[in-house]
């Protein structure tokens, strides 16, 4: 059995199938489960991203939901925004990333890679997000 962070897989295949690429609507965050991990996946521009489904700040689910115009994930509760692409805080009052996992397509299905990872966030990027949001 092959472990992964808070996932344990049945063989040595990080990558796991999670929904039909017809299941999701364009910018529409569904919510799915792999093992006890909840993931959000969503597709933009034909491109599908995953990302942990809890907001870092809130502890609250991001999923289901929708990306706001500006692309972003939001956090319904006190409207922390992340990038979909990477899981940067893009506004606060969020200041860690959300862990982001690679997403394909293969065959009209949606498979991810259960080996999520953190982007680096520089401390400067951090600032720009709480100023932003207390200038709202």
């Amino acid at each position: 059995m092959h472990q992964v962070g808070l996932m344990s897989l049945e063989n040595d295949n990080p990558w796991v199938e999670v929904a039909d690429e017809a299941q999701l609507e364009d910018n529409k965050i569904k919510l799915v489960r792999v093992k006890d991990v909840k993931i959000g996946i969503v597709k933009r521009h034909g491109r599908i991203f995953a990302f942990s489904a809890m907001c870092t700040h809130a502890r609250i689910f991001l999923a289901p939901g929708r990306l706001g115009a500006d692309g972003l994930i939001e956090c319904p509760m006190h409207g922390a925004k992340f990038s979909p692409e990477d899981g940067a805080v893009r506004c606060a009052p969020a200041t860690e990333p959300l862990l982001v996992y690679d997403a394909k397509i293969l065959s009209g299905k949606i498979v991810v890679n259960c080996e999520g990872r953190l982007q680096a966030q520089s401390k400067e990027a951090v600032a720009s997000a709480w100023a932003k949001w207390t200038t709202q």
